[in-house]
């Protein structure tokens, strides 16, 4: 049996003090379905200035674009009960003006909290302030999961562990989900699809094929990127704690940004296992000297395996010592810049900077955007002056209207 309901106004549970309102959406044993629908983006209170129970059962899905608000009033208690089979989709959890923060009930009792129990809690917007610091997030034994809904959304509460829980948290989607409080629960969390950034962790991660680790700034459990997941990214300089060990697959990609005087690095680890690929890019606008060293990993024992592969941006070569985390920079420099062309005495001046003096250059050209790059004839062959520049000067002609460039060095 199937039951749907399409609300237009705000819905409230425990409306008065000292009331008790009960709502429970699905069933126990999944034989019957049932839906809440909050048309308008209305919110939904749990417990307003009395006590409010939401059960979600397997087969209940709840949705609005508007805010739950766990205990709007200090004489409130609300409680959310999010259990496997079903699903709440929300613009944003909140917890009132704060009632009862931080603190983690073993049982009911007169204060807030939302407990995770297998259901998935989903983002029906985008948003830095998706679920509120302020709301007490308790996981139980069938864990937590996420979906960010493919939007980028911040949770900027704490969640810990329910009384016997050591289970962790899943985040779903393609988007990025950054949970900014200090988390206790002491479950792994995975990351199965989308971006990953978290302040801190009691347990572990795992990095899922096509799902990213983008920065953790202190992870206490083991970390492992399987196969087509990636670690790191664009997140500027910074060190991240990870107080365990690290495990990079085969087929994983671990990326790491550098300058002259500062490196990414990945601190604390006991132990680390490299595979897969490395990029490196040089995120400054000054050349790296060759043979300067980067310790990107700092671990008290010293590595196993290796990158397959050691990739510098933009330009350049290095190697890696997995015994020692260390990064040695081989060759360094920044690829030549192909200026914009004028028109100059009937001819097109062509011109190019930022090449490495006396090495050589090829100027390509074409006028069909769509032939394959191989197959660009060379209008040009020379060499890059003493000081990196080159130019050329093309005679124009009415049979080419049209013409494209590009500059192919060593």
């Amino acid at each position: 049996m199937a039951r749907e309901l399409v609300n237009n106004n705000a819905t409230e549970l425990g409306v008065s003090a000292g009331s008790t309102g009960t709502l429970t959406i699905g069933s126990t044993n999944g034989t019957s379905t049932g839906s809440l629908t909050l048309n308008s983006g209305s919110d939904f209170n749990v417990g307003n200035s009395g006590n409010g129970v939401l059960n979600m059962l397997p087969g209940g899905t709840l949705s609005t674009l508007g805010t739950m608000y766990l205990t709007r009033q200090g004489t409130a208690s609300g409680y959310v009960y999010l259990n496997s089979g079903s699903k709440i989709t929300i613009g944003y959890l909140n917890n009132g003006w704060g009632f009862h923060q931080g603190v983690v009930p073993a049982t009911n009792s007169a204060l807030q909290a939302f407990y995770f129990n297998g259901g998935v809690l989903q983002a029906a917007t985008g948003s830095q302030y998706f679920i509120q610091p302020y709301v007490n997030a308790i996981i139980g034994t069938n864990g937590a999961v996420i979906d960010d809904g493919g939007y980028n959304i911040t949770a900027l509460n704490a969640f810990a562990d329910g009384v016997g829980s050591t289970a962790g948290l899943t985040k779903l989607d393609t988007g990025t989900l950054i949970l900014a409080g200090t988390n206790t629960y002491t479950g792994t969390t995975v990351v199965s699809n989308g971006t990953l950034v978290a302040a801190s962790l009691a347990g572990g991660i795992t990095v899922e094929s096509g799902a990213t680790l983008l920065a953790a700034n202190t992870v206490a459990g083991p970390v492992t990127v399987a196969s087509g997941g990636t670690l790191g990214g664009n997140n500027g300089i910074g060190t991240q704690n990870f107080n365990s060990t690290l495990s990079l697959a085969a087929g994983s990609t671990t990326l790491a940004e550098i300058t002259p005087a500062s490196n990414d690095q990945i601190a604390g680890l006991t132990g680390v296992t490299y595979g897969g690929s490395l990029i490196v890019s040089n995120i400054s606008s000054s050349p790296l000297t060759s043979g300067s060293q980067y310790k990107l990993f700092n671990s008290s024992n010293p590595g196993s395996g290796n990158f397959t592969s050691v990739t510098l941006l933009p330009l350049g070569t290095a190697t890696f010592s997995p015994s020692s985390g260390i990064l040695t920079i081989t060759s360094s420099g920044f690829p030549p810049i192909l200026n914009s062309p004028y028109v100059s005495g009937g001819n097109l001046i062509v011109s190019a900077t930022g090449g490495t003096p006396g090495s050589n250059l090829w100027l390509l050209s074409s006028t069909n955007l769509l032939t394959p790059v191989s197959n660009w004839p060379t209008n040009y062959t020379g060499t890059f002056g003493s000081n990196g520049d080159f130019t050329n000067a093309i005679p124009i002609s009415s049979t080419n209207p049209a013409e494209f460039f590009i500059l192919k060095t060593p």
